[in-house]
């Protein structure tokens, strides 16, 4: 999802006029184009959230980064959800999928009491995640994790944009401004937010949106 094409387009619905119709200044100055660009990277942020919060989401895939993690036992990096797939590197360096065992018994492997974990690699490959503490039996861990780090561009699927779109022009809302149109923009984009959070695809088309005089 680009900001440079929603951004033409959030002010076309800001100033009235069909979506089709891009045109690249605003003819109200009370919003100004970085005040157009944060309500569009709130409303990515609001919507990159919701993926990132639902499992049971397809596109919450895209959305992963393949995260090595620090030694076991220390503090995982910042993430939004569940980390999922997570994989332990053994002593001849392939990665396996991860298998759970508490995580007082792995620490009993690791500190190698009675000398079992040192001889035989059968207590390898295991990990316990309690409170955002990874703790595993192996040269090292890895995992698929979401994070959010608001950047210069957009970051939620693209079929996310008209969702998008909608909050951003909600968001825009000022005195004086027809809140009958904010309304109806904020209902879209909550339609398309819980769409989002029970795994389904967002139907809405940018170029559908209907306007509301």
């Amino acid at each position: 999802m680009s900001l440079a094409l929603l951004q033409p387009q959030l002010n076309a619905l800001l100033n009235a006029n069909a979506v089709g119709a891009y045109s690249t200044t605003s003819v109200d100055d009370r919003r100004t184009a970085a005040e157009q660009a944060e309500a569009l990277k709130d409303a990515d942020a609001e919507f990159f959230r919701a993926y990132a919060e639902t499992d049971t989401n397809g596109r919450r895939s895209s959305l992963a980064t393949l995260t090595t993690f620090g030694v076991s036992g220390a503090k995982l990096p910042a993430h939004i959800g569940q980390i999922t797939n997570i994989e332990i590197q053994g002593a001849d360096n392939v990665w396996r999928r991860g298998k759970t065992a508490p995580a007082a018994k792995i620490q009993r492997w690791i500190d190698n009491l009675g000398g079992i974990y040192a001889t035989t690699r059968l207590r390898e490959g295991y990990y316990a995640l309690e409170n955002e503490v990874l703790v595993y039996s192996g040269q090292s861990a890895r995992g698929l994790l979401v994070n959010y780090v608001r950047g210069a561009e957009l970051q939620s699927p693209d079929e996310a944009a008209a969702g998008v779109l909608a909050l951003a022009y909600a968001l825009c809302n000022k005195e004086g401004d027809e809140l009958q149109r904010a309304v109806y923009y904020k209902s879209v984009a909550d339609g398309a937010l819980a769409s989002v959070r029970q795994g389904q695809a967002i139907v809405s088309n940018v170029d559908q949106m209907e306007m509301t005089r």
